[in-house]
């Protein structure tokens, strides 16, 4: 229980993650784009079902002089006229010069006011899907407001200085603005993922991993490649730990060996007597034996699994001489113990 608490509370590998990390960028790269893309059809799916239709606008610019006795500039302001020019004062006055028919609240959905950063200076825009409403609307205002300004004490004058021709609006496309934001976010949530998952992988990979967890020998490992190096430290191991005269034998997590790796250790070993497995009689040999040395594959998330079979072969008296990872992966070795190596 204290190896394991230990194990838990080890502090994290970051070269092992990188490296375990780096061989999946891809899937990094194909989640950007992938979030990228949904983004840009998510924003044009949304576009389609809010779009309306083609709208046009007319653009009119006011010239306000105000009276000096009285304080409109104080109420009539850049943050006031937008608002003013939807109410009834205002409204009232343009419907005078608008036909009967005309509704009122279409009026009001039309019209736009602007101010920028001259107080005298104010910018009208009719909007319509209609740019003949839009004219229209446009053509009451300019009417309404002279008018309007002649009822109110604190405006002496609304002036026209301006006026453009029906023209239809041109929407900002925001799609790759989208497209961007919706690659970067999966990015950085794939990313921490990844990183949370490379973080929590007890799987085993280096010497460390076992160390860390399990109370039995790490005997060594053999590789993919055939590295002799590697071959030659678990012979080492095998003879300093093991008894020449001793009866051992190999246990497979799943009860399958390569028959290439179980030959190359009965070289490394002569005393080991064969294969078994965890189950019937098998286990009864393994009880008057000198112990199991257990056969693990590198990596592929065997830590749980491990710890699985040590604890069950505890369980059943069973001695564990020690364990050995196969298939490790030459690259990843060489570039943690001995710094670059190149990628595949």
């Amino acid at each position: 229980m204290e190896k394991e608490n230990a194990y838990m509370q080890r502090m994290i590998d970051w070269k092992r993650v990188w490296l375990l990390f780096r061989n999946k960028i891809w899937i990094l790269v194909v989640a950007t784009l992938v979030g990228a893309l949904f983004g840009a059809l998510g924003y044009k799916l949304v576009d389609a079902i809010t779009d309306e239709g083609q709208y046009y606008r007319v653009s009119s610019d006011y010239y306000i002089t105000f009276n000096e006795d009285e304080n409109g500039v104080d109420y009539y302001n850049a943050y006031t006229w937008d608002s003013i020019l939807r109410d009834d004062p205002v409204v009232d006055v343009v419907m005078e010069y608008l036909p009967a028919d005309i509704k009122r609240e279409d009026v009001k959905a039309a019209v736009t006011g602007v101010m920028l950063s001259d107080y005298r200076i104010l910018t009208v825009y009719a909007d319509s899907l209609d740019p003949q409403f839009a004219e229209m609307v446009a053509d009451a205002y300019e009417k309404g407001l002279v008018a309007f300004a002649d009822k109110i004490s604190m405006l002496d004058t609304i002036e026209r200085w301006s006026r453009e021709d029906v023209a239809p609006i041109i929407e900002n496309d925001y799609m790759i603005n989208v497209a961007l934001f919706s690659g970067a976010v999966a990015f950085v949530i794939v990313l921490l993922l990844m990183v949370f998952f490379y973080i929590l992988d007890d799987s085993i990979y280096i010497e460390n991993d076992f160390v860390q967890r399990f109370d039995i020998p790490f005997l060594g490992m053999l590789t993919k490649k055939g590295s002799e190096a590697c071959k030659q430290e678990l012979k080492e191991n095998l003879v300093h730990l093991c008894k020449a005269d001793g009866m051992y034998y190999l246990v497979v997590w799943d009860n399958k060996t390569d028959t290439a790796t179980e030959e190359t250790i009965r070289e490394l070993l002569p005393a080991i007597s064969g294969t078994l497995s965890v189950q019937g009689e098998d286990l009864s040999v393994l009880r008057n034996s000198d112990g199991a040395i257990v056969v693990l594959p590198w990596g592929s998330r065997n830590g749980r699994i491990a710890d699985k079979l040590f604890r069950f072969l505890t369980k059943q008296d069973c001695k564990i001489a020690g364990a050995i990872l196969t298939d490790a992966d030459d690259a990843f070795l060489k570039a943690y113990y001995f710094g670059k190596t190149k990628r595949k």
